[in-house]
């Protein structure tokens, strides 16, 4: 397998499937649909789909994120992860437990952000 470009990130199968449950959330509606009609107004190439859609049915991801990508995908982490503030053991709908998920946003979190660009 080739080595990955130095400024791309990779998600694992955990951390897509936690952003997945994470843009099907109701509590998260607002901020999205608020974000992606800002994102809309400056880049126009920006869509839902490139955006969300992604990580449905995902299992390994590696891509080049941009500020959209960066700003957004940090965001949702974080609102995922206090949504599920006190995670335990619980299983979720999609079989992993929630301490997985919290792991998998922290980890989406880091990944986000731009520091990690010149390290």
């Amino acid at each position: 397998m080739k080595p990955l470009h130095p400024l791309a990130v990779e998600f694992g199968r955990i951390e897509c499937c936690a952003m997945e449950r994470a843009c099907r959330q109701e509590a998260h509606q607002s901020f999205i649909q608020n974000y992606l009609a800002s994102v809309r107004m400056n880049d126009p190439e920006s869509k839902v789909s490139v955006l969300l859609g992604i990580f449905h049915h995902t299992t390994h991801m590696a891509f080049m994120p941009n500020e959209v990508h960066r700003t957004f995908y940090a965001k949702l982490a974080a609102a995922g992860k206090a949504a599920l503030e006190k995670p335990y053991e619980q299983i979720l709908e999609c079989g992993h437990k929630a301490t997985e998920h919290w792991k998998a946003f922290d980890a989406v979190w880091t990944k986000m952000q731009p520091e990690l660009l010149y390290n």
